[in-house]
């Protein structure tokens, strides 16, 4: 398989720079964690990566949560034109070999911190006090069905990705993400053994 999911050092991008470790997003400060999918062997085309499960520190599956469908950072805007009943498709993205995309994984909110006046507002900003501790980062396409579980409180989680192509070629990988309002405390790595095995013993037990 040459498809492969890493942890991105580059949360954020704007007016076509990119940007390390960010901690600062738009008017309200938060932390991008981010996917780098990498083709390293050939191209792989019509990439669609998605969060398939949610686990707490614990264990424990997240309740109400079902498969979400990841953005990419190359997402183009939506196509308001559409009727609002009829589900557009998802954005697929071409990876060239030995090339990259970032897909967006959640964002935290750090209300400590205090904005970039160098980054742009958002014509439809959210106001702080309603914004969620953390967002998970789903496509803009993505039906919104009441089961699933877009927002979460601060702490540790297990997120299990899998991204595919048109061929069906499927990579999949479990990271580690602790997502806390302090930057310092926010990191992310991928889950070690004897954690996927924690994993799959729990999850028989009751989502929480």
């Amino acid at each position: 398989m040459s498809l492969e999911i890493r942890c991105s050092a580059r949360y954020l991008k704007i007016a076509g720079r990119h940007f390390d470790k960010i901690t600062e997003e738009y008017d309200l400060p938060c932390y991008w964690i981010r996917l780098k999918v990498i083709a390293k062997g050939r191209a792989h085309n019509g990439c669609l990566g998605y969060i398939n499960d949610l686990w707490r520190k614990s264990g424990r599956h997240v309740r109400g949560f079902d498969q979400l469908v990841m953005s990419w950072l190359s997402d183009p805007p939506i196509d308001k034109s559409r009727a609002e009943n009829i589900l557009q498709q998802h954005y697929r993205v071409n990876i060239a070999s030995g090339q990259n995309e970032l897909a967006g994984l959640i964002h935290v909110k750090l209300p400590s911190s205090e904005r970039n006046p160098n980054l742009p507002i958002p014509p439809n900003n959210i106001p702080p006090e309603k914004y969620p501790e953390i967002l998970i980062n789903k496509s803009q396409n993505e039906p919104e069905y009441s089961s699933k579980v877009h927002s979460l409180s601060y702490g540790i989680y297990y997120f299990k990705v899998f991204v595919t192509d048109v061929e069906g070629n499927k990579v999949k990988k479990i990271f580690k993400v602790w997502a806390f309002p302090s930057s310092k405390k926010c990191k992310i790595r991928k889950a070690r053994f004897y954690e996927r095995m924690l994993l799959a013993f729990k999850s028989i037990l009751p989502a929480q």
